[in-house]
């Protein structure tokens, strides 16, 4: 993951680098190019269902920012495009199986096909930069429910891809968003996003599909707390509606316990909803506020709450909350190190749908426990370049399959 401030010093050149000179010159014409990679190693040494595995998979996102202001005299449009390819990709098309939980996030997709386009939208400002409207080939990850901790990896939330609807974040579909900032430091956003339940077999480019199956809606309201200041936070809550139909967790079609009749389809049920709460805020600072150190450690609190109102869908809450430590050496100011405790609720039919097929596969069927407990240690290291390691390690209390 790469960290803006590890990325570009403040007081550095707006571009650096042997392309310094072709990429100023691009974006003086109104032409941004950028490119980020990302790997993710993942291992379960004694956890999931089938213990001592591994996992591997490379990210290369590419993008370019087209001002169409200096390129058309489209004053306050922008052109926004995303592709992502596929490669080094070791062990993902069972993970799920090797895993055997939803306690590593989302983990990394298995990708059919190399590529995927990640975004093209179309950006347009109004009310000298209030307004913000977007729309296109994107993706909700973008613009709401911010990420508050610092581990990429582990940063998830997971009301949002278990009951939804949240697809890979490095896939898109069809939506848009409209943004409004009530002030400096506040906002208010809404936006609607295409479900699409075969985009893993999607390139984003095949773009004659059938009317989506439903929409991911989504509202959110933001604010930031001493912004610019000594004890900058930020916080967000974001309600969301799918309209779009999914299997009940516990009953068949023929209102049987899906668990004793796994043959049976699903009952169907439409819709579902729920709210996510998201806070950073920074609590201490070692020169107390002086600016005596031009970079101090300094100890941020972070948290996330979601809670499905639904009772039909697997998970029922998810709450987290961390510290995170910035600079623990002095000598290595954008190094972090950080804890995290998460709390997991299933809700009562999925728990009761997991013991009822543990005893057709022939297990005791006894009561499935429907609280987790993940217990976090976690670190960005940097390396130089723009270039940062994210070691996590996890222990868990009643993992699920």
């Amino acid at each position: 993951m790469t960290q803006p401030a590890i990325a570009q010093d403040a007081n550095a050149p707006a571009f650096k680098g042997p392309f310094a000179p072709l990429a100023s010159n691009l974006a003086d014409k109104g032409i941004t190019l950028h490119a980020t990679t990302y790997d993710f190693l993942n291992a379960n040494p004694s956890f999931g269902l089938e213990p001592g595995h591994a996992s591997n998979s490379t990210y290369w996102v590419t993008g370019m920012d087209l001002d169409l202001d200096k390129l058309a005299g489209l004053r306050g449009a922008t052109i926004h495009l995303k592709e992502t390819f596929f490669s080094f990709v070791y062990n993902n098309d069972d993970i799920a199986a090797e895993f055997g939980d939803n306690s590593l996030g989302y983990q990394t997709t298995y990708n059919m096909l190399s590529n995927q386009l990640s975004e093209l939208t179309y950006e347009q400002k109004l009310l000298n930069g209030r307004l913000d409207i977007e729309f296109g080939r994107t993706h909700p990850n973008f613009y709401f429910t911010p990420m508050t901790c610092q581990t990429y990896n582990t940063c998830y939330q997971d009301i949002l891809y278990f009951d939804a609807g949240y697809i890979s974040p490095l896939h898109s579909t069809w939506g848009g968003r409209v943004k409004y900032n009530l002030t400096p430091s506040s906002y208010i956003e809404a936006g609607t996003f295409a479900n699409d339940e075969d985009w893993h077999n999607r390139t984003g480019w095949d773009w004659a599909l059938p009317i989506p199956p439903g929409t991911l809606n989504l509202a959110e309201y933001g604010f930031d707390t001493d912004p610019g200041g000594k004890y900058p936070g930020h916080y967000a809550i974001t309600g969301y509606y799918n309209s779009g139909e999914h299997d009940d967790s516990y009953w068949t079609a023929n209102h049987q316990p899906r668990g004793y009749f796994p043959d049976d389809p699903s009952e169907i049920v439409d819709g579902t909803s729920g709210a996510v709460l998201n806070t950073q805020q920074l609590i201490w600072r070692e020169d107390g506020g002086s600016n005596a150190q031009p970079s101090p450690r300094t100890l941020t609190f972070y948290s996330g709450a979601g809670l499905s109102f639904d009772t039909t869908q697997p998970i029922q809450s998810d709450l987290y909350a961390g510290l995170t430590l910035q600079a623990p050496l002095l000598s290595r100011p954008h190094d972090q190190v950080g804890i995290k405790v998460r709390w997991e609720h299933m809700t009562d039919d999925y728990a009761r749908f997991l013991a009822q097929a543990n005893a057709y596969a022939g297990g005791s069927g006894q009561a499935f426990p429907q609280d987790k407990a993940i217990f976090e240690l976690n670190a960005n290291i940097s390396l130089g370049a723009g270039i940062v390691l994210e070691p996590v390690v996890q222990y868990i209390v009643n993992p699920n399959s």
